[in-house]
């Protein structure tokens, strides 16, 4: 098992530490709990994030923002609708290694009735 970084303990410390709910959806607190306690695995040997796990923390990230926007599982239930990504492009900007806290932001660029078109940066 690898260690723990410094900062990625400092960052478990606080979290555990403060309210983890204020401000943020179940399942973002849920995400975060995970993200936590699997993020060792996350890692290749190199002590960097694997490739495969940048698409996963997006896809938690894009169901956030779909909560956000009101398209809740509820929503979904109720309305009989789903969503699927029917594109989806990733660049590589820098490594992200262990201890690196994980923050996304989303940016609505247009909607249709049968269309979302947004941004998610990480």
């Amino acid at each position: 098992m690898r260690r723990l970084s410094p900062q990625l303990s400092l960052l478990i410390q606080h979290y555990n530490a403060h309210n983890r709910s204020e401000g943020k959806s179940p399942k973002t607190v849920g995400w975060y709990q995970e993200v936590l306690d699997l993020f060792l695995r996350w890692l290749d040997d190199n002590g960097h994030m694997n490739v495969a796990y940048y698409v996963l923390a997006f896809d938690h990230a894009c169901d956030d923002f779909l909560d956000t926007i009101g398209m809740t599982d509820a929503y979904r239930a109720r309305s009989g609708g789903t969503t699927f990504a029917a594109e989806l492009h990733i660049t590589y900007q820098r490594e992200v290694v262990a201890g690196d806290p994980l923050r996304f932001t989303s940016q609505l660029l247009g909607c249709e009735e049968k269309r979302i078109h947004f941004i998610l940066h990480m």
